[in-house]
């Protein structure tokens, strides 16, 4: 795992995405969920990964295997731009000479809102689910170990 490869580091990582996720104000905690959303709840999946400047960085998602049943692929994607679009767009804009910059929204996907009649419902688990607590106690605690 992640942890016993990257130890403090991994965990620190963990943290900083748990403060954005309570940052962003991501997150209602909520013990009142009847069977069939409890059901439907996302696990929240972790990922920890070495960047190329050496960098530990923990990414999360929510695994929407859940929704296959019931939601269209197009309804739950990302909107992914395709490889050889890319490519071929680099390519013209090299043709033509033109400026190109880049830009890193951090935590875009967070930013988004749902539709006002649309609710997700998300288990966070283990070392997230503590880091998580510990960015906020009093919003967070009371909701630990709820199943």
């Amino acid at each position: 795992t992640g942890f016993k490869k990257f130890g403090t580091r991994a965990e620190d990582a963990i943290r900083a995405e748990s403060t954005q996720l309570n940052d962003y104000d991501c997150l209602t905690p909520r013990n009142d969920l009847n069977p069939t959303e409890k059901r439907s709840a996302l696990e929240y999946l972790l990922m920890i990964q070495e960047k190329r400047d050496g960098q530990i960085k923990a990414r999360g998602c929510a695994d929407g295997r859940k929704q296959r049943g019931y939601l269209l692929k197009e309804e739950v994607s990302s909107p992914t731009v395709s490889y050889d679009a890319l490519i071929v767009s680099a390519v013209i804009d090299s043709h033509k000479s033109r400026k190109v910059v880049t830009v890193d929204i951090p935590g875009a996907y967070l930013q988004s809102k749902l539709h006002d009649d649309e609710e997700l419902f998300v288990v966070l688990r283990g070392k997230m689910a503590e880091l998580l607590c510990a960015t906020d106690p009093n919003k967070y605690r009371p909701h630990m170990g709820f199943s």
